[in-house]
């Protein structure tokens, strides 16, 4: 257990000046601190208790903003940290894009060895063009299955229904559903990329041997199969093309022209079918490729028509004319009673009185709401969203610049909802939700759930167990530090106790905090020798304690190897068992000199990382370690056996589930607890389990440069926070709810009238304090400040010993990439001053609408200011899904 005394002074001056006495010794070439210099730097850290824990008793916000900015410097100045700190934070779309590409790879290399052999049986060795006629087509077989496989996995990654119901499940920890339709369109572009390079290939191929003279080689050029290939290659062209240049033309114009993709798939299924095909030669067939996945994907487009779409109405909607003759629409739509979704989420509307397309738009009312409300941005006239506009304009006969459109009663069609929510609320103690432009929507559905929910609790009774939740929370970390160790730091820290004298002085990241507020940073940058001596000491100690960041980079080698492993012996093993058809005669194939060598050496080496895996990473108080020492034991066992038995490469099919379930369980467990951001154990389950219906705090932000959208927002967000004040008080609801408005026009000053305190709007009186006019929030001081404030966060005098905070933004995908690099900065700021267990797990949905700066932004604006200066609310027309409104 913690004790509870109070930061030793006497303890720290002994420990800065032992320490110095090490750097400067070392800085000097002398041996390292004597025996009793290490004890005295022991008992300073275990008698006295100097933890960071302790330190931070007596920190306010400042010193641990100065902490955090020492801690920087204390990072390498190289890219290695920061590109490994990005694979770690995107590890699951990293993971989930390796592994697409080694089962590419596989398939390749399968097929490409089977047409290899077929050629070698084909083609006399003194034929003409020998190694063309050989190399090429082997390549061609190989690549034409890979391009399959990519159309087999397209219509799967577009199962709306099926991604929003998977991401309420376990499978979003370990899949990527939040970027599906980001490795949607990387699928797409592969496959194009496939195509072309086939293509290319093909006609150097075939035009070099017609130029030889081989007529048979000119004649193919117009066969049928060859017919239905440049239709393919056109029509992936035009698909292509249109999906790279989607943010630049009409969304009806690009949702018609990408349903092409279903005449490619005909095409395709045709192309195999040909003349050849119907005289009795044999063909690799197209169609059984994509079949299962094309079914299963019409099986969720039905569903979604008939279990998920519902008739409403446009109840009423009230209208903004802003800047730049831009416009913009509020729509309330009654929510159907079966009607259920979660912030995040999207629908489809249409709108029959217009056209028969569907659109989609993000929903910005509470999940507990009996209305839908949209967000909608007028685009250019004649779009979707300008006929709307027009359509509402002459139903109610109006034209003023700002007006509330009531009982219109336009009939509309929904379908939905779709998508991945920004995540479940018991997995999460804090919330920062950042919305720029209209890309405010999801986040005001967060806000509204968060606040409606709240409503229902008792103010007092919800405080006292939050409280009690915390202080279990705390015991039970305390209790667990060290039961919790892996094997490696049990036996280190036996091996260590027993050796005090002789071991190396070593400081921990709970340790370093207090000797790096005592460093002067302006002594290091004077050059003072003792002084930058101590820093670099601290520098070296710090490469420890950013471990886990690294350990969990290397985690996603073990899982890129094992999958690896799995699909090549899958492969080579069928290879095995395979035969090959040579004018009509059926040839077992062989096996090529060292694959079977290539299986045995992949399985030991997979094994072997998950052995240093389990000792290294695993909790040793864990019941399935003991289920991994296992699992290890039996696949040693039969490693020995097969290679006793020249068995690899050759495993029969029992031999062959064997080896698939030892080595899948050792890949699925180290997939899962490589990318699963759960908190586990019994501490979660405290402070976020069944009991947890929304956050301790949500800080909702709101950046945007439109002053009319401000206008239009801020009474609703002010009405939805001043139901909750009215009930619990406007301190307790400032307690679990924080609001920024910032309004980046420097030109155009809000024009709201109101006192000193607050701004008068229409029938609400609006806090002042929300509101930054001209100025634009700093990205990197907006993630410090909340992780500072969870560190020293007391609410009712008992400190958090841990927080999880969701860190969810909607906008564009270029501020997402500036919020990212920020969090990470934060991230391993919180980890070197020993805060560790305070996190922040980032969740972006961005439109991805490319968008000059415009002529009003200077040159002394950053790029980040520049950014953040061209967002309004003309930014939400893509191809995306979420946090989108399309015209």
């Amino acid at each position: 257990m913690r004790k509870t005394n109070r930061l030793n002074r006497e303890s720290i001056e002994k420990l800065e000046g032992v320490m110095r006495k090490s750097s400067m010794k070392a800085a000097n070439g002398e041996s390292n601190l004597t025996d009793d210099d290490k004890i005295n730097v022991k008992l300073s850290f275990e008698e006295n208790a100097i933890e960071m824990s302790e330190v931070q008793e007596k920190l306010d916000s400042e010193d641990i903003r100065t902490l955090f900015t020492k801690t920087r410097s204390l990072i390498p100045t190289s890219s290695a940290p920061k590109v490994i700190s990005f694979i770690f934070a995107e590890r699951k779309i990293v993971l989930f894009i390796c592994i697409h590409l080694i089962l590419t790879a596989t398939i390749w290399m399968h097929f490409a060895i089977i047409k290899f052999q077929t050629q070698e049986e084909k083609v006399p060795e003194m034929a003409p063009n020998y190694y063309w006629k050989i190399y090429t087509p082997t390549f061609e077989f190989g690549l034409m299955h890979s391009i399959l496989f990519q159309m087999s996995l397209l219509p799967l990654t577009m199962c709306r229904l099926t991604i929003s119901m998977l991401s309420k499940t376990v499978a979003s920890d370990f899949l990527p559903l939040h970027r599906m339709t980001g490795f949607h369109i990387y699928l797409g572009y592969v496959m194009v990329s496939l195509v072309w390079i086939a293509t290319i290939v093909f006609f150097a191929f075939f035009g070099t041997l017609c130029a030889d003279g081989e007529e048979s080689f000119c004649d193919k050029f117009t066969d049928e199969i060859m017919i239905t290939g440049y239709c393919i290659a056109g029509l992936l062209l035009i698909i292509g093309a249109t999906s790279f240049f989607r943010h630049d033309m009409k969304y009806e114009n690009f949702y018609v022209v990408h349903h092409l993709v279903f005449a490619l798939f005909f095409v395709t299924a045709a192309h195999t079918f040909d003349d050849m095909n119907r005289q009795g030669q044999a063909r690799s067939q197209t169609f059984k490729w994509f079949t299962a996945s094309l079914v299963y994907y019409l099986s969720d487009r039905m569903s979604m028509r008939m279990n998920h779409s519902y008739s409403s109405k446009i109840v009423s909607a009230s209208t903004v004319n802003g800047h730049d003759t831009r416009k913009m629409m509020v729509l309330k739509i009654t929510k159907p009673s079966q009607f259920k979704f979660c912030p995040g989420q999207y629908v489809y509307i249409r709108v029959n009185t217009i056209d028969s397309t569907w659109h989609p738009f993000s929903i910005a009312s509470g999940s507990g709401s009996d209305w839908l409300d949209f967000i909608v941005e007028v685009r250019e006239n004649g779009s979707w969203t300008d006929r709307l506009w027009r359509l509402m304009n002459k139903r109610v006969g109006y034209t003023s610049d700002r007006e509330s459109l009531d009982g219109i009663s336009l009939c509309v069609d929904l379908m939905g909802p779709y998508g991945c929510s920004f995540g479940n609320t018991s997995d999460y103690t804090h919330a920062l939700v950042i919305g720029t432009g209209t890309g405010i929507v999801p986040m005001l559905s967060f806000f509204k759930q968060h606040m409606q929910l709240l409503s229902k609790l008792d103010r007092d009774s919800y405080f006292r167990e939050e409280q009690e939740n915390i202080k279990k929370v705390n015991d039970q970390y305390e209790a667990k530090e060290f039961s919790s160790k892996t094997l490696f730091e049990s036996l280190a820290s036996r091996f260590s106790k027993r050796n005090t004298s002789s071991s190396s002085l070593f400081i921990s990241s709970k340790h370093i905090s207090p000797a790096l507020l005592s460093v002067d940073m302006s002594k290091v940058a004077s050059g003072d020798q003792e002084e930058a001596a101590l820093f670099e000491s601290l520098k070296s100690s710090t490469r420890v304690s950013v471990s886990s960041v690294y350990f969990g980079v290397t985690r996603l080698l073990t899982v890129i190897v094992g999958t690896a492993v799995l699909s090549f012996s899958l492969s080579w093993n069928l290879l095995s068992n395979d035969v090959i058809k040579v004018n009509g005669t059926e040839k077992p194939t062989y096996e090529l000199d060292g694959l079977s060598s290539c299986q045995m050496i992949g399985s030991i080496v997979f094994q072997c990382m998950f052995l240093l895996e389990t000792i290294f990473l695993h909790n040793k108080k864990s019941q399935m370690i003991f289920i991994d020492f296992v699992v290890l034991s039996l696949s040693a066992l039969y490693d020995a056996y097969w290679t006793s038995g020249s068995r690899w490469g050759q495993l029969d099919s029992d031999q062959l589930v064997i080896f698939f379930l030892l080595s899948g369980y050792m890949l699925f467990r180290s997939w899962y607890y490589c990318v699963s951001n759960r908190m586990r154990g019994e501490s979660a389950r405290v402070l976020l389990g069944k009991e947890r219906l929304t956050f301790s705090k949500l800080h909702l932000v709101f950046i945007t440069k439109s002053r009319y959208l401000v206008k239009e927002i801020a009474p609703e967000i002010n009405s939805v926070w001043n139901s909750l004040a009215k009930e619990w008080g406007k301190e307790a609801a400032e307690r679990v709810c924080k609001i920024s408005i910032f309004c980046t026009d420097k030109r155009k000053p809000l024009p709201l009238e109101g006192t000193s305190d607050t701004i008068f709007s229409g029938a609400y009186d609006i806090p002042r304090s929300w509101f930054v006019e001209g100025q634009r929030p700093n990205i990197q001081d907006l993630m410090d400040q909340t992780m500072i404030d969870r560190i020293i966060e007391t609410g009712a005098g008992v400190a958090p010993f841990f927080s999880k905070t969701l860190l969810a933004f909607c906008g564009s995908p270029h501020l997402s990439n500036v919020i990212h690099e920020a969090k990470l900065r934060t991230g391993l700021s919180a980890v070197l001053s020993g805060n560790k267990h305070h996190k922040m797990h980032f969740i972006s949905q961005s439109y991805g609408l490319r968008k000059d700066f415009g002529s009003e932004i200077t040159s002394d604006v950053t790029e980040e200011d520049a950014l953040i200066d061209s967002l309004d609310f003309s930014e939400t027309s893509s191809s995306y899904e979420s946090c989108v409104s399309h015209e």
